[in-house]
């Protein structure tokens, strides 16, 4: 009776537990196309930018966003603009084929980059990213935080006429990015991982609790055997199970190399990956 009661106690406990599986996502208001999460701009300047921002996107069909931080969420400074790109859930278009680029900033280490994706390659490559990256620097080391965001939405607006973009749908080479890279940063899965710890180590005590009672049920039904006598057999052991063990191991490799190829992300020309994404030469501090 107590057996059965703590079995569907414990039933219980890991069907709760299995719903805590399910990721927490914590993305901001889809419609914001200027994110601030620092305070750092004015309830006008805030709905300044981001009317000009939208206005951008709706003329040219293709995102522009703005995401100031208190800090990297757990990103490295490579992956920054990009996470946020991906866990912000921004860009114009289809769902599974966005179009945008974003101006990500770091407001407490003083760091900013700047990302594209989908058909915004065409116009935002890496050289363009590069002068986009130089355009902010001059406002930003003035701690012009509002010119620096406007001049940024005005520059992609220009490079958007002036290169002919036009919205298209592109077929990725590479795998979707898994679920949870896109809809968690590094900080919220920490976040997730810390407040699922004690449930999961509630859950492995009534586990380990339910076995020890099966166990001491069992040894009841069955008794403990008192001596060795069973295993002895006209002066000899009786196994019932042998088995093979294998201390050492031989293991052969074969290496292929890899055609790399040719391109890169020099000049003007297309350089974003396989993947979809377009990446400056690199962040920068201010």
């Amino acid at each position: 009776m107590i057996l059965k009661r703590l079995q569907s106690i414990g039933m219980v406990f890991l069907f709760l537990f299995g719903l805590l599986l399910f990721p927490i996502r914590s993305h901001a208001d889809s419609a914001a196309y200027v994110i601030d999460e620092t305070g750092v701009f004015t309830s006008d300047q805030l709905l300044e930018l981001n009317d000009l921002a939208e206005q951008v996107t709706n003329d040219r069909e293709c995102g522009v966003y703005v995401v100031i931080t208190k800090n990297m969420h757990g990103y490295s400074e490579r992956d920054f603009a990009e996470g946020l790109f991906f866990n912000y859930d921004l860009g114009y278009g289809l769902k599974d084929n966005p179009s945008g680029i974003i101006l990500a900033i770091d407001y407490n280490d003083r760091f900013y980059d700047v990302y594209s994706y989908g058909a915004a390659g065409d116009t935002f490559t890496t050289a363009r990213l590069d002068s986009l990256n130089d355009l902010v620097y001059d406002y930003l080391v003035k701690d012009d935080w509002f010119g620096a965001c406007k001049a940024f939405i005005n520059k992609c607006d220009e490079l958007l006429e002036s290169t002919g973009y036009v919205y298209h749908t592109i077929q990725y080479t590479d795998p979707t990015i898994a679920p949870h890279i896109v809809e968690t940063s590094p900080e919220q899965r920490r976040n997730e991982f810390l407040l699922r710890l004690p449930f999961a180590a509630l859950g492995s005590s009534i586990v380990g609790g339910i076995s020890v009672m099966v166990m001491r049920g069992r040894n009841k039904r069955t008794g403990l055997a008192k001596n060795a006598d069973q295993y002895i057999v006209n002066n000899g052991v009786r196994l019932t199970q042998s088995r093979d063990m294998f201390i050492n191991r031989t293991r052969s490799v074969t290496r292929i190399q890899r055609d790399t190829g040719g391109g890169g992300h020099g000049g003007g020309g297309h350089s974003y990956h396989s993947s979809g994404g377009t990446h400056s030469s690199g962040g920068r501090h201010f």
